[in-house]
């Protein structure tokens, strides 16, 4: 693969002359997943890219965001660690053994010029295969993974249906974050060292958000503004808005009911215990009263 991008028309020739198959953000100064409206996006600039022009929709991709227990999840919680993983696919009739890529996680999820970076990427156990390449200040402002040099295909040789593939290890930011995106770009090639779509390289570009979830401080504190009852849940204690509570249940939050134990304390305050372990995550606490009122909280359990 030669290179993911051009910049400007100034700095072409010093471009054509050169490769970028070693990323390019730490090669080329540039971000070209899209997220920051002063760069381009893509592997092209207005047909004077060493690319195809525009992007291919048959290099299909997806960023999925797995928890510690391999599990996609639909939103992050704040300071848990997550796997990242991009994926793109071959649905062409072109070989395509070699990629590269560049992935970014940003605060929002609408390319702006002064994007703000959110989350954490573990730079530790980023593998041979892949570079952190830093903001560069006035340049782009976005901490970039990409590649630290051409990466062959997860599978299929880069045949038809193979598959690129990276993960990326990352910390979620603090509570009271807001919505957050990852943008990416990926850069497939035939690695014949040609330019433009005669040398085979096909890209595409792909961002996906994600919004806050509960996390532990964030449900207890939610539930303490107008409670009576205290809920006991190994070292923490869960306020409801309700007293004499009669019935205790424990729900996933799609609605599935989890088999716990419980025991009255004193008056307004009971113990409960989970009779199985279940997978960390945001669950509902349903306290109902002998006058049948219901009270609900969030809270994070789990191993």
């Amino acid at each position: 693969m030669r290179k993911l991008i051009l910049i400007p028309i100034g700095f072409l020739l010093s471009l054509i002359l050169s490769s970028y198959h070693g990323g390019a953000a730490y090669w080329g100064n540039i971000n070209c997943t899209g997220a920051e409206k002063n760069n381009i996006k893509g592997c092209s600039m207005n047909g004077a890219g060493c690319h195809t022009n525009t992007a291919s929709a048959l290099i299909q991709m997806r960023i999925d965001l797995l928890d510690a227990n391999n599990k996609i999840v639909t939103e992050y919680i704040p300071k848990q660690k997550y796997t990242i993983r991009l994926s793109a696919y071959n649905k062409r009739q072109d070989t395509l053994p070699t990629f590269g890529f560049q992935l970014l996680c940003m605060q929002g999820d609408t390319a702006s010029i002064g994007m703000v970076n959110a989350g954490i990427f573990d730079t530790m156990q980023l593998g041979t295969d892949l570079r952190y390449t830093a903001a560069k200040s006035g340049i782009y402002n976005a901490n970039i993974i990409e590649q630290n040099d051409r990466i062959l295909a997860s599978t299929g040789n880069g045949l038809y249906g193979s598959k690129y593939q990276v993960d990326v290890l990352w910390t979620a930011p603090d509570s009271g974050f807001g919505k957050i995106s990852f943008w990416a770009v990926v850069n497939a090639s035939n690695n014949d060292g040609h330019n433009g779509a005669a040398g085979g390289e096909f890209w595409n570009t792909k961002h996906v958000s994600y919004s806050e979830g509960v996390g532990p401080a964030a449900a207890i504190d939610a539930s303490l503004t107008q409670a009576n009852s205290v809920i006991q849940i190994g070292n923490d204690q869960i306020k409801i808005a309700l007293s004499g509570i009669q019935q205790l249940n424990l729900m996933s939050l799609d609605g599935k009911q989890l088999p716990i134990s419980w025991e009255m304390k004193n008056p307004n305050a009971f113990l409960i215990q989970s009779k199985e372990n279940i997978p960390l995550g945001v669950y509902l606490i349903e306290a109902t009263n002998k006058a049948g009122k219901t009270s609900v909280a969030k809270v994070l359990l789990g191993l």
